[in-house]
C-alpha cells in the first residue's frame, strides 16, 4: 500500500480517503445542486447532480464552511445517485458508481476495473465518537 499516490493525482485512481471524501460532496451538493429526480420507491431516490457539483467553489474561503475534498471526483460519476431516505426525511444511505477504474499499482502490471461502486449508510449514534490520539506522530 501507498498512503500518498493514489490520493487523486495518479492515473485516474480513487482511494478509500477520496472515497470519503467524494461521499461528504455528495451529500453536500444534495442541498442545492440536484439537477433531476427519479422516484424509485417511497423512499428511495435516483438523483443526478448539476455539472457544477464537480467544481470546487472559492465563495468558502474565510468562513466556517467547508467545500469538501476532492470535488472535480463528482465529474467521473457513471451514472446516477441512488438515495435513500429513513422515516422523518433524513438520509438513510447512498450509492453510486464511477467507471472504468484504472488502480495504481506499485507492482507493474494493471488491470482496468469496469466498476466502482460506493455504498454508504448513515444512521445516528447514542454516543459521541471519541478519537484517542495516536502514540506517535509522522510527517514528512
Amino acid at each position: 500500500m501507498n498512503p500518498h499516490a493514489p490520493v487523486g493525482y495518479f492515473t485516474g485512481t480513487i482511494s478509500v480517503e477520496e472515497t470519503l471524501r467524494v461521499t461528504g460532496a455528495v451529500v453536500e451538493s444534495l442541498r442545492d445542486e440536484i439537477k433531476q429526480v427519479q422516484v424509485r420507491s417511497t423512499d428511495t431516490f435516483e438523483v443526478e447532480l448539476k455539472d457544477s457539483a464537480a467544481l470546487p467553489e472559492d465563495e468558502f474561503a474565510g468562513t466556517p464552511d467547508r467545500v469538501w475534498g476532492d470535488r472535480w471526483i463528482l465529474g467521473r460519476l457513471d451514472g446516477p445517485i441512488a438515495v435513500e431516505l429513513a422515516d422523518g426525511g433524513s438520509l438513510r444511505s447512498l450509492e453510486f458508481e464511477f467507471g472504468p477504474d484504472d488502480p495504481y499499482s506499485l507492482f507493474g502490471e494493471q488491470h482496468s476495473i469496469d466498476r466502482v461502486t460506493i455504498n454508504a449508510r448513515f444512521a445516528p449514534a447514542d454516543a459521541e465518537i471519541v478519537l484517542d490520539p495516536p502514540a506517535c506522530q509522522s510527517i514528512e
